[in-house]
């Protein structure tokens, strides 16, 4: 079989929508051309364009919490009782709200410096006694017969944000005509026209202007209307089992996250852990949501102190977001029961337009991690030698290997081959079904496994969770047995043997041989303390490898051949020689040496046979 094309989706056209597009090989001819007339019709498609999976969402209503339901019966209670007019001046009453507004903004800062002010921040500062107030106290509102039914209408109706806004740019006078003019809280944020010199603002909701504030006397007006409308506007960020969500969201949206205090990311250990752990190609910064603001049910694995990670792709390009997103999804859809826990969550995505450079800037948002394997190794040292930590190791490892056959799709039958060229990269899962599909992770390494250490219990040392997916692909059944290694990119240490031979090819084996790696170096870490790990280990297995460099892998290529380094060898025999060397390390060291560190892919373990000796070793007395 030739070489198999390569895949990408390319992006709607504008004006097509979403689920649209036009699939083409790397030769640039249509796709449709080289399948057989029975693959003509995609029934399913991954990433964004897989409606069922997916929710774009981008109506600026579905971005915004309802009232709480506290509130509204606040609300209500208030309106209960007669009203007694208060001797406080109403003006001083307005500065004093609109000083408050202020210090929320002072106090939520996002990554870009604009700030925010909260859901719950918004209905403590205007309560219904204030409203009320407001109401029964300006001059512009006193030819109303029913003030308290105008109250009612701004707290529990949809006028409160509008309230604020106003408050906010001393124009509360203007409340009445932008109700009248149809205006309500589904109305914000609004939009200055880029294309008007009058500073015209735009309801995305009505899909027009709104002529009571083309009446502001000044440009500056309508502009500070628009920002302090974003500012009020912030979205309410939901998780969905079921269905993703994507925030499709203009460069004006404020993001309700605000920097953590720290050195500037890729300057200190933490931050280069962070862009290495949850994807290369990225910036990721530790980000405080706001709690009124989110809602992810128990998904996932919360810091104690309320931070998540928020990567930034470097590229804007839609294809390199798309197909980390379908890989992310198509993991944790694979991925039930126990391995769950060991699987990074994909929270929320976020897509941030930019009309003047035509391009858009892509989030991903994760759980904020307390490390890496790596660090785990340098925080818990009092644990090296100590017996009580094998069935914890034994836990973590089983749950690894759980994730990781999520990521191949391997659990169950191995599905039949595909007919027709092979198409990796290719979005579409055609009438073979979704099981034709299968995940590479590709960059397996330490670093790759995050700690989650948030909301362990005394003696429990946390979770261990596989992440970082920006290498891998998702594939087709035919096409996994065709990958150039030349072309994959790969983490020098931890690469497979198939890498190096000449004729060899990339599969799924490649992460079998990478996660034994890097559990060699756990159990040489558990038993020889960290410098082992980070010095005498590697020293012990360097040697010049076929590109006459000195290398630290864990396998040799002899004649064109693969082969375990002798170093390898020796080393594991000394561990099992070693005083803390119980049953569980020497059957643990047998699955690692023969089968995960098998130097010829074929040979190697397979992800399901390596999930049941987990599973054997976990029932192991340790």
């Amino acid at each position: 079989m030739g070489e198999a094309a390569t895949i990408s989706f390319l992006p709607p056209s504008k004006g097509t929508g979403v689920g649209s597009g036009i699939y083409r090989n790397s030769s640039n001819s249509d796709l449709f051309a080289t399948l057989p007339g029975n693959m003509l019709a995609p029934t399913k498609q991954l990433g964004l364009h897989d409606t069922a999976r997916v929710q774009v969402i981008t109506s600026r209503g579905e971005l915004q919490q309802p009232n709480h339901p506290d509130y509204n019966k606040y609300v209500l209670e208030c309106l209960a009782t007669e009203y007694r007019p208060t001797s406080r001046n109403v003006d001083d009453l307005l500065n004093e709200i609109g000083n408050e507004f202020d210090d929320c903004l002072d106090a939520n800062t996002t990554l870009d410096t604009r700030s925010f002010i909260p859901n719950n921040r918004l209905f403590e500062i205007l309560t219904p006694e204030r409203v009320r107030d407001i109401v029964h106290s300006l001059e512009c509102f006193q030819d109303l017969e029913d003030k308290d039914g105008l109250v009612q209408d701004i707290c529990v109706g949809s006028h409160l944000r509008l309230l604020a806004v106003l408050v906010g740019i001393r124009k509360v006078d203007y409340l009445l005509e932008h109700m009248d003019d149809g205006m309500c809280d589904l109305c914000l944020p609004m939009p200055v026209q880029k294309d008007r010199r009058d500073g015209r603002l735009y309801c995305q909701y009505h899909r027009e202007s709104h002529k009571s504030l083309d009446s502001y006397p000044r440009i500056s007006h309508r502009k500070d209307f628009s920002q302090w409308s974003y500012s009020l506007s912030a979205p309410y960020i939901t998780y969905d089992a079921r269905r993703h969500q994507h925030y499709s969201l203009s460069i004006d949206d404020i993001l309700p996250m605000r920097a953590v205090a720290g050195k500037p990311r890729g300057q200190s250990k933490e931050a280069e852990e962070a862009n290495s752990s949850y994807g290369g190609f990225s910036q990721v910064f530790k980000v405080e949501l706001d709690k009124s603001h989110y809602d992810f049910g128990d998904v996932g694995i919360r810091h104690p102190d309320g931070f998540f990670a928020l990567k930034k792709l470097l590229s804007r390009n839609y294809r390199d977001f798309n197909l980390e997103l379908a890989s992310l999804l198509f993991s944790m859809d694979n991925c039930e029961g126990e391995g769950s826990k060991h699987i990074i969550n994909l929270l929320a995505t976020f897509e941030v337009q930019d009309p003047s450079v035509q391009h858009s800037t892509y989030y991903f948002l994760f759980d904020w991690a307390d490390g890496t394997l790596d660090s785990f190794w340098r925080t818990a040292e009092c644990l090296v030698g100590d017996r009580t930590h094998y069935k914890w190791m034994s836990e973590q490892f089983y749950g690894i290997c759980l994730a990781l056959q999520s990521v191949h799709n391997e659990r169950g039958q191995s599905p039949g081959p595909i007919g027709g060229d092979a198409l990796e990269g290719n979005f579409a899962v055609r009438s073979h079904g979704f099981q034709e599909l299968y995940g590479r992770h590709g960059d397996i390494k330490p670093d790759n496994i995050l700690w989650f250490r948030s909301g362990a219990t005394r003696g429990d040392l946390g979770t261990l969770a596989l992440a970082d997916f920006g290498l891998g692909r998702l594939h087709t059944q035919v096409s996994r047995s065709n990958r150039d290694p030349m072309n994959i990119p790969r983490t020098a240490t931890y690469r497979a043997p198939e890498f190096d031979v000449p004729g060899t090819t990339i599969s799924r084996a490649s992460d079998i041989f990478s996660l034994g790696c890097v559990f060699l170096e756990h159990v040489t870490w558990h038993l020889r303390g960290l410098e082992s790990v980070t010095d005498g280990f590697p020293d012990h297995r360097m040697e010049t490898d076929i590109y006459d460099f000195e290398a630290d892998t864990f396998f040799s290529v002899r004649d064109h051949k693969p082969v375990r380094k002798e170093s390898i060898t020796m080393w594991i025999a000394d561990l099992r020689k070693h005083t803390n060397c119980n049953e569980y390390i020497r059957e643990l060291l047998d699955v690692i040496e023969y089968g995960m560190l098998e130097p010829e892919s074929a040979k190697r373990i397979g992800i399901n046979a390596l999930v049941d000796r987990m599973a054997d070793l976990r029932r192991i007395k340790c």
